[in-house]
């Protein structure tokens, strides 16, 4: 089974590409059978794609996902 999803956050411009890339920093130590990938598109969203074949790892990871978005957020006083 090939699971895939997407979330997407949205900010004002000034917060969005820096949390773009905080998250994809996050990104790049992961297990070969996950693919994730954060992107800014337009000026104001975050857009995160998360690709695996076990349920497990994907529930997770955007559990994950948006516990960082949540921390990150919360230090920047967004």
């Amino acid at each position: 089974m090939n699971l895939k999803g997407e979330i997407t956050f949205q900010y004002s411009e000034g917060y969005a590409k820096d949390i773009a890339k905080l998250i994809q920093m996050d990104n790049e130590i992961v297990p070969k059978t996950l693919k994730i990938n954060t992107e800014l598109e337009g000026s104001d969203q975050v857009v995160t794609n998360v690709e695996t074949d076990k349920p497990s790892t994907f529930f997770s990871t955007l559990d994950d996902l948006v516990f960082s978005e949540k921390l990150i957020s919360e230090i920047m006083e967004i």
